[in-house]
């Protein structure tokens, strides 16, 4: 492994509004050397796909948007605003909606989906709007918040929102099961003007949820005692890191800074991608081993395409059009697929090392 990474541990800064601060310890991670011909994960590692779910049937799946899962349902939000039900075992879509309007339990504009607890929530940033569904997409309810959230999570005793601020930047919103504000955390003043996607949240199999805002390095960890984040991580990539200059989102994408993207957490350790204009890089930092491991990915015709964007449990998720390759360990699809959703485990991750390129 060529990157060179040191692991200490910080006590948080005052971060919270309003909330007695108590000194914790956290995990900082310094990147401080990039050697591009390493590779995180390696083609081998990429290959142990633990499932591969073709998405077939008749209607019509366009390009994920966001999706989250429910036992053995996956829901897909997609680009033409419609929200689709899969089941796992068959990747047959066995209920999609389309319910584009002003009407009651009707959206204009959605952004994110959650589940929790047996129900699915949709956001809805133009409506400013949460609807919330049954297992089979039907509508059960719906509130409206009086900030414009970005993506949210469900929590056991409310919801966790990523905010824009009046300024345009972003903040942390805890509310209650109603979406009434109780709480704002963690501002940040980079306006969010341009954006890859990437979750502001993540929950993982022992259902402790992480969040931080977007081309933040620090990442929190949510304490459902406390009702508020702790820092769990500071990633420190030196004079790579973002420029205290840089204050929109476009102008961080569009640089050769790095900044921290997707990231994924498990009780063992967390997994994230970082990237700058034209590469991306992943790393993992094993807390159980006190290891950590970092490399460029090595995308190749050959191999199978390697970008989680999602966690379900303690599995990373990505998707992608079925003409891509298909890996060598999953069963017969089905003629009509249109997508493959594939589950690899971060687990895996954290216990494997960047290999060098000959």
């Amino acid at each position: 492994m060529k990157a060179s990474i040191a692991i200490t541990f910080l006590s948080a800064l005052p971060l919270f509004c309003g909330c007695n601060q108590e000194s914790f310890s956290g995990t900082k991670i310094d990147i401080a050397y990039f050697d591009k011909t390493s590779v995180f994960p390696d083609e081998t590692q990429k290959k142990k796909v633990l499932k591969s779910v073709y998405i077939h049937g008749q209607e019509f799946l366009a390009e994920p948007k966001d999706l989250c899962f429910e036992d053995t349902l996956c829901y897909i939000l997609d680009v033409n605003l419609s929200v689709s039900c899969v089941n796992l075992n068959s990747g047959e879509i066995i209920r999609q909606i389309h319910t584009i309007g002003n009407g009651h339990h009707e959206y204009i504009m959605p952004q994110a989906l959650c589940s929790y607890g047996g129900f699915v929530y949709l956001l809805d940033i133009a409506k400013r709007n949460i609807i919330k569904y049954d297992r089979m997409l039907t509508p059960i309810s719906s509130f409206t918040t009086d900030y414009t959230a970005w993506d949210f999570i469900k929590t056991d005793s409310g919801f966790l929102f990523l905010s824009l601020t009046d300024n345009q930047g972003t903040e942390i919103v805890y509310s209650d099961e109603d979406g009434k504000k109780a709480c704002s955390f963690a501002a940040s003043d980079i306006l969010l003007d341009s954006t890859l996607g990437s979750k502001s949240f993540t929950r993982n199999k022992k259902g402790e949820i992480y969040l931080k805002n977007p081309f933040e390095d620090d990442i929190y960890r949510w304490n459902k005692e406390l009702l508020k984040p702790e820092l769990a991580y500071r990633i420190d990539y030196s004079s790579h890191g973002i420029s205290q200059t840089l204050k929109k989102g476009s102008d961080i994408l569009f640089s050769d800074k790095y900044h921290t993207d997707t990231f994924f957490a498990s009780e063992n350790g967390i997994f994230f991608s970082y990237i700058n204009a034209d590469s991306r890089f992943y790393a993992s930092y094993n807390n159980r081993k006190d290891r950590m491991n970092a490399g460029a990915v090595s995308p190749s015709p050959d191999n199978i395409p390697f970008y989680p964007r999602w966690q379900h449990g303690d599995l990373l998720v990505g998707i992608m059009p079925c003409e891509e390759p298909e890996p060598e360990n999953t069963t017969l699809r089905n003629d009509s697929c249109q997508a493959v959703l594939m589950l690899f485990d971060m687990n895996d991750m954290l216990n494997q090392e960047a290999i060098i390129k000959s």
